[in-house]
């Protein structure tokens, strides 16, 4: 009797650490100042971090580490939103690649194009909810 009360415990704290998770990497990122060397700027995380964030955090998080030429690109991929959230980053192009690591060093005018997930729009600009 005791194994299985002991075993259900388990189940029962794993399935919440693997709920919780995922939302704990959403969280507030604890990040140094980035590095620059070589008029270079390191990558203060990874983008892993910054996939699932909100766009406009994402955005103030790259001109805070002293990086210019933004873009935001909507992917017009939300129906009814229940996959995403409106604004949530989908991936992150740098120098044309999705993968950057801590390592990594750009230069603070390197295009940089943030694509999130929003809703369609209709010939108006409305969003078709």
């Amino acid at each position: 009797m005791k194994r299985v009360v002991v075993h259900m415990l388990c189940a029962v704290l794993a399935t919440l650490l693997c709920t919780c998770l995922p939302a704990c990497k959403r969280g507030e990122l604890s990040l140094g100042d980035p590095v620059v060397e070589n008029g270079m700027i390191q990558m203060p995380t990874d983008a892993d971090d910054l996939v699932g964030r909100n766009v406009h955090e994402v955005e103030d998080m790259f001109r805070e580490w002293g990086f210019t030429n933004l873009v935001l690109e909507p992917h017009g991929d939300l129906l009814v939103g229940m996959l995403h959230a409106d604004g949530e980053v989908e991936k992150i192009t740098i120098n044309g690649t999705t993968e950057f690591t801590m390592d990594s060093f750009f230069a603070p005018d390197q295009e940089i194009i943030i694509t999130y997930h929003t809703y369609q729009v209709d010939e108006t600009g409305q969003p078709n909810i």
